[in-house]
C-alpha cells in the first residue's frame, strides 16, 4: 500500500509546490518515502511511527518529530468530525 507520493504528486499539481513538513501514518514509514519526498522538495518527511527510520533520516530534530507528531494528533479529531458530518 503506497499512496503516500501520489498523494504529494496530487498536491503539487493542484497546489503548484509541496508542503515543507508531511506527517503521516505509520504504515507509510519507508526510506524510500522519505527519498522520493525529498527529492521532491518536502524539507522534513515526518511519519507518525518511525518504524525504524532515525530522525537523522527524515530530517528532523527530535524536538522538530514530536511537534508534526502531536499537530497530525491534534487534528485527528477535527478530521473524524468532518467525516461524520
Amino acid at each position: 500500500m503506497n499512496r503516500f507520493i501520489p498523494v504529494i504528486r496530487g498536491h503539487l499539481e493542484t497546489f503548484g509546490q509541496v508542503p515543507a513538513a508531511t506527517v503521516s501514518d505509520g504504515c507509510y514509514a519507508s526510506l524510500d518515502n522519505v527519498d522520493e519526498g525529498r527529492a521532491l522538495g518536502i524539507n522534513r518527511v515526518v511519519f507518525h511511527k518511525k518504524r525504524g527510520i532515525s530522525y537523522l533520516d527524515m530530517g528532523v530534530k527530535k524536538k522538530t518529530f514530536k511537534r508534526l507528531r502531536d499537530f497530525r494528533a491534534g487534528i485527528e479529531g477535527n478530521i473524524s468530525e468532518l467525516k461524520r458530518v
